[in-house]
């Protein structure tokens, strides 16, 4: 087939590959790069060179920033930068001090306005905020224990109580010393 006008088309046996045109590439086979790196991704930008995609090694998909490497993909993970309270590794376009950081070696940080709020780690969780719980019931305490989901703390009617296999066991209310 003939071109349209203001096409340049690579043909093989006849049959179209790529056209190009001023507003765009079109092609009907793969288009394979170089693998690229942090600081010169093979696909990248013309005001930004060292911003772009890369091949971090065999079956890892590479995205840099500014020549920094910023996530990896593998088929099983994706992986971010660390970050921090005040510049979380996953955060939001409109928020970005508010998200979720690496606290430190095998810790999950939680973030609002750039201060921590939650941290998880391999034995513990530590909040910085208060912990609250919805209204509860001694059968079904707002804090309880990993399994022992009837036995544990609630609150209900101004009353605080400790519960044991569903049943009350101790009561404070106001007044209660």
């Amino acid at each position: 087939s003939v071109p349209a006008a203001g096409t340049l088309a690579f043909s093989i046996a006849g049959s179209s590959q790529v056209n190009i045109t001023t507003a765009r590439v079109a092609t009907s086979i793969p288009i394979l790069g170089q693998n690229g790196s942090t600081s010169a991704p093979v696909y990248s930008f013309t005001n930004s060179t060292n911003t772009g995609i890369y091949l971090d090694s065999v079956g890892i998909l590479g995205i840099s920033a500014g020549g920094t490497s910023s996530a990896t993909f593998s088929a099983t993970q994706a992986l971010f930068l660390a970050g921090s309270a005040g510049s979380p590794g996953l955060s939001f376009v409109s928020d970005t001090n508010t998200g979720i950081y690496s606290a430190g070696a095998d810790q999950i940080g939680l973030t609002t306005g750039g201060s921590a709020k939650l941290r998880v780690d391999t034995t513990s969780i530590c909040a910085d905020v208060a912990v609250q719980s919805l209204v509860s019931t001694a059968s079904a305490p707002g804090y309880c224990f990993q399994g022992f989901t009837t036995s544990g703390m609630y609150i209900t009617s101004g009353l605080i109580g400790l519960s044991q296999s569903g049943n009350a066991k101790i009561t404070l209310n106001h007044s209660d010393v």
